[in-house]
Protein backbone atom coordinates (compact mmCIF):
# COMPACT_ATOMS: atom_id res chain seq x y z
CA UNK A 1 0.00 0.00 0.00
CA UNK A 2 2.82 2.41 0.60
CA UNK A 3 4.56 1.96 -2.49
CA UNK A 4 0.85 2.41 -4.33
CA UNK A 5 0.63 5.26 -2.16
CA UNK A 6 3.58 7.36 -3.47
CA UNK A 7 2.43 6.39 -7.49
CA UNK A 8 -0.88 7.92 -6.42
CA UNK A 9 0.50 10.77 -4.64
CA UNK A 10 2.83 11.68 -7.84
CA UNK A 11 0.00 11.29 -10.29
CA UNK A 12 -2.67 12.80 -8.50
CA UNK A 13 -0.28 15.71 -6.47
CA UNK A 14 2.31 16.79 -9.36
CA UNK A 15 0.41 15.52 -12.51
CA UNK A 16 -3.11 16.14 -11.82
CA UNK A 17 -2.01 18.61 -9.85
CA UNK A 18 -4.53 17.88 -6.84
CA UNK A 19 -4.79 21.04 -3.73
CA UNK A 20 -5.41 19.00 -1.20
CA UNK A 21 -3.29 20.03 1.82
CA UNK A 22 -1.45 17.35 2.93
CA UNK A 23 -2.42 14.42 0.01
CA UNK A 24 0.12 11.98 0.78
CA UNK A 25 -1.39 11.95 4.58
CA UNK A 26 -5.11 12.28 2.84
CA UNK A 27 -4.00 9.51 0.13
CA UNK A 28 -2.39 7.20 2.35
CA UNK A 29 -5.58 7.02 4.76
CA UNK A 30 -7.50 5.84 1.68
CA UNK A 31 -4.86 3.48 0.32
CA UNK A 32 -4.74 1.60 3.95
CA UNK A 33 -8.17 1.23 4.35
CA UNK A 34 -8.74 0.33 0.68
CA UNK A 35 -6.14 -2.30 0.75
CA UNK A 36 -8.04 -3.74 4.15
CA UNK A 37 -11.55 -3.62 2.24
CA UNK A 38 -10.34 -5.19 -1.02
CA UNK A 39 -8.12 -7.73 0.37
CA UNK A 40 -10.53 -8.80 3.03
CA UNK A 41 -13.04 -9.27 0.72
CA UNK A 42 -10.96 -11.19 -1.77
CA UNK A 43 -9.33 -13.81 0.66
CA UNK A 44 -12.34 -14.28 2.57
CA UNK A 45 -14.04 -14.95 -0.71
CA UNK A 46 -11.13 -17.34 -1.93
CA UNK A 47 -10.90 -18.87 1.60
CA UNK A 48 -13.64 -21.44 1.55
CA UNK A 49 -12.42 -22.81 -1.79
CA UNK A 50 -8.98 -22.51 -0.60
CA UNK A 51 -10.03 -24.23 2.30
CA UNK A 52 -11.84 -26.73 0.91
CA UNK A 53 -9.86 -29.86 1.56
CA UNK A 54 -9.69 -28.61 5.23
CA UNK A 55 -13.85 -28.04 5.27
CA UNK A 56 -14.67 -32.15 3.30
CA UNK A 57 -12.89 -33.81 5.97
CA UNK A 58 -13.38 -32.15 9.17
CA UNK A 59 -16.39 -30.48 10.34
CA UNK A 60 -16.13 -27.10 10.77
CA UNK A 61 -18.29 -24.79 10.27
CA UNK A 62 -17.76 -22.43 7.13
CA UNK A 63 -17.87 -19.07 8.38
CA UNK A 64 -14.53 -19.86 9.89
CA UNK A 65 -12.37 -18.88 6.80
CA UNK A 66 -13.37 -15.66 5.97
CA UNK A 67 -13.74 -14.57 9.59
CA UNK A 68 -9.71 -15.83 9.81
CA UNK A 69 -9.12 -13.40 6.67
CA UNK A 70 -10.91 -10.86 8.37
CA UNK A 71 -9.43 -10.83 11.65
CA UNK A 72 -5.86 -11.37 9.88
CA UNK A 73 -6.38 -8.29 7.50
CA UNK A 74 -7.84 -6.11 10.39
CA UNK A 75 -4.56 -6.97 12.28
CA UNK A 76 -2.46 -5.94 9.14
CA UNK A 77 -4.50 -2.79 8.64
CA UNK A 78 -3.26 -1.64 12.27
CA UNK A 79 -0.24 -2.39 11.97
CA UNK A 80 -0.11 0.06 8.97
CA UNK A 81 -1.18 2.60 11.34
CA UNK A 82 1.95 3.51 12.85
CA UNK A 83 3.21 4.16 8.87
CA UNK A 84 -0.14 6.59 8.82
CA UNK A 85 0.32 8.31 11.93
CA UNK A 86 4.46 8.67 11.49
CA UNK A 87 3.89 10.69 8.05
CA UNK A 88 0.87 12.71 9.48
CA UNK A 89 3.61 13.74 11.87
CA UNK A 90 6.35 14.27 9.86
CA UNK A 91 3.69 16.68 7.14
CA UNK A 92 2.17 18.42 10.65
CA UNK A 93 -1.00 17.29 10.93
CA UNK A 94 -2.26 17.65 13.93
CA UNK A 95 -4.21 14.91 15.58
CA UNK A 96 -7.93 15.15 16.61
CA UNK A 97 -9.22 13.60 19.81
CA UNK A 98 -12.21 11.98 17.68
CA UNK A 99 -9.30 9.48 16.97
CA UNK A 100 -10.48 7.46 19.73
CA UNK A 101 -13.82 6.54 17.90
CA UNK A 102 -11.72 4.89 15.28
CA UNK A 103 -12.66 1.31 16.57
CA UNK A 104 -16.59 2.50 15.66
CA UNK A 105 -15.90 3.05 12.14
CA UNK A 106 -13.52 0.11 12.31
CA UNK A 107 -16.13 -2.86 13.61
CA UNK A 108 -18.72 -1.93 10.93
CA UNK A 109 -16.46 -2.09 8.25
CA UNK A 110 -14.77 -5.22 9.89
CA UNK A 111 -18.51 -7.04 10.14
CA UNK A 112 -19.18 -5.67 6.48
CA UNK A 113 -16.32 -7.29 5.08
CA UNK A 114 -16.65 -10.32 6.82
CA UNK A 115 -20.03 -10.89 5.37
CA UNK A 116 -19.12 -10.17 2.12
CA UNK A 117 -16.65 -12.31 1.97
CA UNK A 118 -18.73 -14.75 3.21
CA UNK A 119 -21.78 -14.44 0.92
CA UNK A 120 -19.10 -14.30 -1.80
CA UNK A 121 -16.91 -17.31 -0.50
CA UNK A 122 -20.41 -19.88 -0.70
CA UNK A 123 -21.18 -18.39 -4.24
CA UNK A 124 -17.89 -18.86 -5.16
CA UNK A 125 -18.24 -22.38 -4.78
CA UNK A 126 -21.08 -22.19 -7.54
CA UNK A 127 -19.78 -19.92 -9.71
CA UNK A 128 -16.43 -20.33 -10.18
CA UNK A 129 -16.15 -17.18 -12.59
CA UNK A 130 -17.23 -15.23 -9.81
CA UNK A 131 -13.88 -13.95 -8.76
CA UNK A 132 -13.81 -12.30 -11.94
CA UNK A 133 -16.27 -9.94 -11.69
CA UNK A 134 -15.46 -9.02 -8.41
CA UNK A 135 -12.11 -8.34 -9.35
CA UNK A 136 -13.60 -5.71 -12.31
CA UNK A 137 -16.18 -4.49 -9.50
CA UNK A 138 -13.18 -3.70 -6.95
CA UNK A 139 -11.37 -2.08 -9.89
CA UNK A 140 -14.68 0.26 -10.39
CA UNK A 141 -16.09 0.73 -6.63
CA UNK A 142 -12.20 1.76 -6.11
CA UNK A 143 -12.63 4.88 -8.27
CA UNK A 144 -16.12 5.12 -7.08
CA UNK A 145 -15.54 5.25 -3.72
CA UNK A 146 -13.36 8.83 -2.33
CA UNK A 147 -10.22 7.04 -1.70
CA UNK A 148 -8.14 9.13 -3.17
CA UNK A 149 -10.14 11.86 -3.84
CA UNK A 150 -12.10 14.24 -1.54
CA UNK A 151 -16.05 13.75 -1.92
CA UNK A 152 -15.78 17.91 -2.33
CA UNK A 153 -14.41 17.45 -5.67
CA UNK A 154 -17.57 15.49 -7.00
CA UNK A 155 -19.59 18.85 -8.98
CA UNK A 156 -22.60 19.16 -6.19
CA UNK A 157 -24.99 18.05 -8.47
CA UNK A 158 -23.92 14.15 -8.46
CA UNK A 159 -22.78 14.11 -5.12
CA UNK A 160 -26.08 12.53 -3.69
CA UNK A 161 -24.40 9.30 -6.04
CA UNK A 162 -21.97 8.87 -3.36
CA UNK A 163 -24.64 8.06 -0.56
CA UNK A 164 -25.39 4.78 -2.38
CA UNK A 165 -22.09 3.95 -2.23
CA UNK A 166 -21.90 1.97 1.00
CA UNK A 167 -18.09 2.53 1.78
CA UNK A 168 -17.85 6.09 1.01
CA UNK A 169 -18.95 7.11 4.40
CA UNK A 170 -16.33 4.99 6.05
CA UNK A 171 -13.77 6.81 3.91
CA UNK A 172 -14.63 10.23 4.34
CA UNK A 173 -15.44 8.89 8.23
CA UNK A 174 -11.80 7.57 8.57
CA UNK A 175 -9.72 10.40 6.74
CA UNK A 176 -11.65 13.09 8.63
CA UNK A 177 -10.42 11.81 11.89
Amino acid sequence: PVCMASIYYVVFKKVFKVKEENYIVFMLAGTLSWSYFAQTLTEGMESVIGNWAIISKVPMPIQVFPFVAAVTNLINYLLSLPVLFASALLTGVSFHACLILLPLIMVPLFFLNYALGWILGIALVYFQDLRHFISIALQILFFLTPVLYDEAMIPARYRWLTYFNPLALYFTSIRKM
